[in-house]
């Protein structure tokens, strides 16, 4: 018997190009105390059906862990996703062990969205290139940088050592090291940017931009931690925001923008009383962000956070590239999920959907169903990290 294994099998790029080599990490661990001599056997599959064969001869060197490469060439059609069999056979032709993996043949990372995030910046981080690989065996194609900006109103840092509004201490040079590993394995990287949320000290000085309540009020959030701002299509505030975006996408190096709201509030006014219909405002918004960014030839992928499915109506129609909601009471149900999916896909003109629901991991089977549900209605689910 030959005690060969087959430890994991991944693509090396989260997704591919027409006509593009593939290339699949396989990692074999041997006991064998004498090198040996193999193959590896590819099958690629396309639901069914059988459209690569491909075997390799492979020698391996004695006891240990070792890794080998198979290189493949996939038909041109896309979107498209195949499933990949690996199997090791001994000298004679016989099976030892198989492995499963996928890959997805794309023209954009958004035909099929596969999102995850990271939140944590800081000067010292030295596991990047374990993170990104561990993200990679889980298909992730795209991140959201959570949290990764100087000031909500201020994005790029001042140095590359700085402290966020939340006391960390974080690091430009971090995030960039992050967003460079992502690319290498064409892991796409969204720019988290709050679409009115200004720090206390910007809205002092800025109130004439600011929105308010239908008392003249400001609108807080938090505690003395943020202020919200007017993001009406002719405030001061959009025009700043948008450029502090093509900024932050120019010097960062990211693929686009993650715009967030808080789902309240819902309607307000600006500095000079004059109603802002927020459902229109956040729809205007996003047409402008994906306008300006597009106009500068920077990375222009957009998602919008519809908080709780609002405003569906009008964001789900906007130019966005993914659409993007995250959920909250009253939507608890499992079948929520589906009828969620399948009205915003509706709505969208059949654009892919991402939700947001979350649950705690304690419940692994309740995890699994919701899931289920959520690949078997056609949507996403965004919920992997860092390691």
């Amino acid at each position: 018997m030959t005690n060969v294994h087959l430890l994991d099998v991944y693509p090396h790029k989260a997704w591919y190009r027409p006509g593009e080599r593939v290339q699949i990490h396989v990692y074999l661990a041997s006991s064998e105390a004498d090198a040996l001599q193999g193959r590896l056997q590819a099958r690629v599959l396309f639901l069914t059906e059988e459209v690569r064969h491909e075997i390799m001869p492979v020698v391996v060197p004695g006891p240990g862990i070792h890794k080998y490469e198979v290189n493949l060439y996939l038909p041109s059609e896309r979107p498209r996703g195949y499933g990949v069999e690996i199997s090791f056979l001994d000298d004679s032709g016989h099976r030892v062990d198989q492995r499963w993996t996928a890959l997805d043949v794309l023209n954009r990372w958004t035909e099929a969205p596969r999102y995850g995030f990271v939140s944590d910046f800081p000067p010292e981080r030295s596991d990047i290139a374990e993170m990104t690989e561990w993200l990679l065996r889980y298909h992730i194609n795209a991140l959201q940088f959570y949290d990764w900006m100087y000031r909500h109103d201020t994005l790029l840092p001042p140095e590359d050592v700085y402290t966020d509004p939340l006391g960390r201490v974080l690091s430009r040079r971090t995030i960039k090291a992050m967003i460079a590993a992502a690319t290498e394995r064409r892991i796409a990287s969204l720019a988290y940017v709050a679409v009115y949320a200004a720090s206390v000290p910007f809205w002092q000085t800025h109130q004439d931009w600011a929105l308010y309540d239908a008392q003249g009020a400001p609108i807080p959030f938090g505690k003395e931690f943020l202020y919200i701002m007017n993001p009406g299509p002719d405030s001061p505030w959009t025009a700043h925001l948008l450029a502090q975006m093509t900024e932050a996408v120019r010097a960062m190096g990211f693929d686009g923008v993650h715009l967030d709201q808080y789902g309240e509030p819902k309607e307000g006014f600006d500095a000079n009383g004059q109603h802002v219909d927020m459902a229109q405002a956040l729809a205007a918004f996003i047409h402008a962000t994906k306008k300006h960014l597009q106009a500068q030839s920077v990375a222009s992928t957009v998602i919008f956070n519809a908080v709780n499915n609002w405003p569906i109506e009008q964001a789900a129609p906007a130019p966005q590239d993914v659409v993007y909601i995250e959920l909250w009471p009253p939507h608890v149900h499992f079948r929520d999920l589906r009828s969620l999916i399948k009205a915003a896909r509706q709505k969208s003109g059949g654009k892919p959907v991402v939700l947001a629901a979350y649950m705690s991991p304690s419940y692994p089977h309740n995890v699994r169903l919701m899931n289920a549900i959520i690949f078997a209605s056609g949507g996403a689910h965004i919920e992997l990290g860092e390691k």
